[in-house]
């Protein structure tokens, strides 16, 4: 795991809004839904934010923009996204996207991951490893 310092790590981990710059995220509605919402969630895990997604969308950039163009406060986000069929709510999913991994250590026997953001997550939940963009 020490490999993945330095690199970018897929996972649900809480990220960081500087109040300018959107964060890309990596989406995944239900396969039979017809319509889906991105849900936005701040580090107390109150929900800020709900937009509508369409539900066969994968990549999708939070600005942090509600909609009377008003930016979320800097801070620490979580998103996740809830897919319905009609009225009726499949589920809600967590949502993905890549933080620079800064720190690798274990704890209790299972391996933690700490992105640039402080965010701590566990090493099972990273989905996909890359090099950083430059």
């Amino acid at each position: 795991m020490s490999s993945w310092v330095g690199m970018e790590g897929l996972s649900p981990a809480a990220r960081a809004f500087d109040g300018n710059t959107p964060i890309p995220l990596s989406v995944t509605p239900e396969r039979t839904a017809n319509r889906a919402d991105l849900i936005v969630r701040d580090s107390s895990g109150r929900e800020v934010q709900r937009h509508a997604l369409d539900p066969s969308a994968s990549d999708v950039q939070w600005t942090g923009r509600d909609d009377f163009g008003l930016s979320a406060m800097p801070g620490l986000y979580t998103f996740s996204v809830e897919s319905f069929l009609g009225e009726t709510s499949l589920a809600e999913t967590p949502v993905q996207s890549y933080s620079r991994l800064v720190e690798a250590r274990l704890e209790n026997g299972a391996t933690v991951l700490v992105t640039e953001e402080g965010a701590e997550i566990s090493a099972d939940l990273i989905s996909g490893i890359r090099k950083p963009a430059l």
